[in-house]
């Protein structure tokens, strides 16, 4: 399983998720902290990874279009 936490999820999950070998990357850490939900969701996909957030309202919306 690979995890792209976003950036409303604290950066200190991907160093406990690390710590018990989870492969994992931030928003912060691709460098996209203030892009769209749009983008983030497409950022998670092409990486192959599951997007975690917070903001499942939004995100929800978007992955049932």
């Amino acid at each position: 399983m690979q995890l792209y936490l976003d950036e409303h999820v604290p950066t200190i999950l991907a160093q406990m998720l690390r710590e018990r070998g989870i492969n994992c990357t931030t928003t912060q850490e691709a460098g996209n902290i203030g892009r769209s939900d749009d983008y983030q969701l497409t950022y998670a996909t092409t990486q192959n990874r599951a997007l975690v957030t917070f903001n499942r309202k939004h995100i929800f919306a978007l992955a049932t279009l």
